[in-house]
């Protein structure tokens, strides 16, 4: 209102690179909030469950140092916090906070149930789990490095920031977390014990209910539910699309201001911010030669004519029309000129700096607007160009090669995905396997632990499916970080069940009872934490963060 040229009847559309890394950045700087939103919420969390305001910032502060550590590792790489590693600090407090719970929630059991000093709790929950904390962290380490193998340098930076964070999740957690705990002084220990006793006789029913689930007719029917399950979720996984599902750049939402002015350029113009760049090359000063600038005039009118294809522009086409207008505009003359001459007179309009060809005239690139760059879209125009060059032999003068522009580079992406997917995940397991192997010995450890955690896997594939999540360079690296995150639960619960059935001889369903009294408390109120905070990605202006949430929330 304070603007004096202000004309409600005009409006102004922005698009173009510049506005959209803008609009990333200021929302990126809505990530600060998020994550403070996430340790407030984790805190709370922890104090309800420890009952001890005091207690609950030990775990959490560790978390903390872990994620400073993690940054400052990886500036001293000569690396930066590209906007889709957001991710990345979350996960590290994700991992840090999970870890920290089985620590401290042992460390409780041992004060409340055993009445041992602070000092003396420390030292035996460090005994009971450095073993199987330790392999925990080198597992994740090892998954996360199975990301390594997507040749996409943007996810390769996703891994290598998270293997930092493992790294200090390490050191803070199996060294300084367990040596903080042994100073902690409680002011009333028998207040802070019948707090924990009163939480657990409220916990132990469930647990009994639970357990029955290791009596064969109960096991038999829920293996029979998750098997069906199982196969139902890779029938409809089979439908997953790879790449972009939804119109507009896909960082920002689609209500966002810049992909709303967007769509509204490109359904009123035939020009749109989805541009596929096929680069013809051919002989030196091809432009002035009728055969080559033909091949490109036809490879343009064939692009014009696909379906999700708004317009298609070159060289080729371009001369036709400037042939057209030296005539007095005669449709007649819309046409490309036969002689060396009409070409030289049509193209000499024409500068490398348009874009439309290089120094020597041996590459002319056809710039392609397509309606958007949906997968579906990208497949369907990548096929027709296939179709199209599928006769053109090695020796003919003039050779199509993809692709430039911001849809050529996500088709390449798509490509690399579609190619690496299957040997990520194959690899990630393959190396949780090996690491569950070598820690308990056993078939019985990798049926029990791997096996569920590749179920969630599949089922998380069938949910994108039905929300309309493609696979892309966001949502590939949250299987293998959620993976990471849901072995540290695995390893955690079946080592403390082994240790009751093998060294305890206890029957199975006491056994299980007591693992979950034990540690499947601290693995139901870490999941808890963890989905809570990352459900608040959600209210990002960030497209990709507000999947990568879903979907974590969901694994």
């Amino acid at each position: 209102k304070n603007n004096p040229d202000y004309n409600p009847d005009i409006d102004v559309e922005i698009i173009g690179f510049a506005k959209v890394i803008g609009d990333v950045a200021d929302a990126s700087v809505q990530v600060i909030g998020f994550f403070a939103l996430t340790v407030i919420l984790v805190w709370l969390i922890l104090s309800y469950y420890m009952g001890s305001f005091i207690v609950s910032v030990y775990p959490l502060s560790c978390g903390l140092l872990a994620v400073i550590w993690e940054l400052g590792i990886l500036h001293l790489a000569g690396y930066g916090l590209d906007p889709f590693a957001i991710l990345v600090p979350f996960l590290v407090l994700a991992i840090s906070v999970s870890h920290g719970i089985q620590i401290t929630s042992f460390w409780l059991l041992e004060v409340s149930d055993r009445g041992l000093d602070s000092f003396a709790a420390s030292r035996a929950t460090y005994r009971r789990l450095v073993i199987p904390g330790i392999t925990a962290l080198i597992t994740n380490i090892i998954g996360f490095g199975t990301i390594l193998l997507i040749p996409i340098g943007i996810v390769r930076e996703m891994a290598i920031n998270a293997m930092f964070g493992l790294f200090a999740v390490i050191i803070c957690k199996k060294v300084l977390l367990p040596c903080l705990l042994s100073y902690v002084h409680l002011k009333n220990p028998q207040r802070f014990r019948d707090y924990q006793r009163r939480r657990d006789d409220k916990l132990k029913p469930i647990w009994h209910k639970l357990a029955i689930l290791t009596r064969k007719p109960y096991a038999a029917i829920v293996i029979a539910m998750a098997i069906l399950a199982w196969g139902g979720a890779e029938w409809i996984a089979r439908d997953l699309q790879i790449g972009e599902l939804h119109p507009g750049v896909p960082a920002l939402r689609p209500d966002s201001r810049y992909n709303l002015d967007s769509d509204f350029i490109s359904q009123k113009y035939s020009i749109g911010v989805d541009i596929l760049q096929v680069y013809a090359a051919t002989k030196t000063n091809g432009c002035i030669d009728y055969g080559v600038m033909n091949k490109i005039n036809r490879f343009g009118w064939y692009m014009n004519n696909t379906p999700g294809v708004v317009s298609a522009t070159s060289m080729a086409l371009l001369d036709k029309v400037v042939w057209a207008q030296y005539n007095e505009n005669n449709p007649r003359w819309l046409q490309l000129p036969r002689s060396q001459d009409g070409l030289i007179l049509a193209g000499q309009q024409f500068t490398t700096s348009t874009g439309l060809l290089n120094d020597d005239c041996s590459v002319m690139p056809t710039y392609i607007f397509m309606k958007d760059h949906k997968a579906t879209t990208i497949d369907s125009v990548i096929a027709a160009i296939d179709k199209f060059t599928a006769d053109i032999k090695a020796d003919d003068p003039v050779q199509f090669q993809l692709a430039g522009g911001n849809v050529g580079v996500m088709a390449a992406t798509n490509a690399v995905i579609k190619k690496t997917e299957f040997s990520v995940l194959f690899w990630l397991y393959a190396a949780i396997t090996l690491c569950v192997f070598v820690s308990f010995r056993g078939i019985t450890s990798i049926i029990c632990i791997v096996v569920p955690l590749a179920a969630v896997s599949v089922f998380t594939y069938a949910i994108m499916v039905f929300l309309g999540i493609g696979e892309t360079v966001a949502t590939l690296p949250v299987a293998a970080f959620a993976a990471g995150i849901g072995v540290d639960y695995g390893i955690y619960i079946f080592s403390v069940l082994e240790e009751n059935v093998k060294l305890k001889r206890m029957p199975l369903r006491e056994a299980y009872a007591d693992t979950l009294h034990q540690t499947g408390k601290a693995v139901v109120v870490t999941a808890l934490a963890l989905s809570a905070s990352v459900a608040t990605w959600i209210l990002s202006g960030l497209q990709f963060q507000i999947d990568m949430g879903i979907l974590l929330t969901i694994m």
